[in-house]
């Protein structure tokens, strides 16, 4: 009998044990979903910061390409007779054109060094606290939260001519670059790439009479 009294004993101590320890459990769960909220909510914070600091970068590329242009043409010295000489027969009709590719390269040089900077350039994406809950009546609210990135580019130019009618025996000459820069913005969780495609018009004329039958690059300076 004693030894049967023993083991009732054990047997109750053990289910006393048990049953005084759910408030653990339910601690363990409490802090896998706080752990699962706050996975969740970085993801999202990643996500939204990354979409915000590529857009940005995208608009400061194509701000800078459009200044650089403005500011190169704007000095007068790059007409469209610096770009593109015109051959008249002895009526006084355009018979070709002539576009020197040496003075195109040029300008797409400098315009070039302009747009790209060989060091970083810093981009700071803040967020108010409030966006990240993904609810339309948090938005805009709260502290923000500010992540500072980094960016670098690279670019080229490819050149396109076109004539088309301007109306009754007019024709319409325009050069044009596209500006195509490649981005790379650094953040602290990886790396994100973009490009751009930025045309721009660097000369137009108007051409009175037929359409020239002859249209030519060179390589003069």
């Amino acid at each position: 009998m004693p030894v049967k009294h023993r083991r009732n004993r054990r047997r109750r101590i053990h289910r006393c044990r048990i049953s005084r320890n759910p408030w653990k459990v339910w601690i363990l769960i409490l802090l896998l979903a706080a752990g699962m909220f706050c996975w969740q909510l970085l993801r999202y914070f990643r996500a939204v910061s990354s979409a915000i600091a590529v857009s940005d970068a995208e608009d400061c590329v194509v701000d800078r390409v459009n200044q650089a242009v403005l500011d190169m043409t704007g000095t007068g010295e790059y007409s469209y007779d610096y770009f593109v000489s015109l051959s008249k027969d002895d009526a006084g009709r355009v018979v070709s054109l002539n576009t020197n590719m040496s003075r195109i390269n040029a300008f797409s040089s400098e315009l070039l060094y302009r747009v790209t900077r060989p060091e970083s350039e810093n981009i700071q994406v803040t967020l108010p606290l409030g966006n990240l809950a993904g609810s339309s009546m948090l938005m805009g609210k709260g502290p923000d939260v500010t992540v500072n990135m980094m960016m670098f580019t690279s670019a080229y130019t490819t050149f396109q001519s076109e004539l088309a009618a301007a109306g009754i025996n007019q024709t319409e000459h325009r050069l044009t670059l596209h500006v195509i820069v490649n981005i790379d913005v650094l953040v602290p969780w990886g790396r994100l790439t973009t490009e751009t495609d930025t045309e721009v018009i660097i000369a137009e004329t108007v051409i009175l009479g037929e359409v020239p039958n002859l249209y030519v690059n060179t390589a003069e300076e």
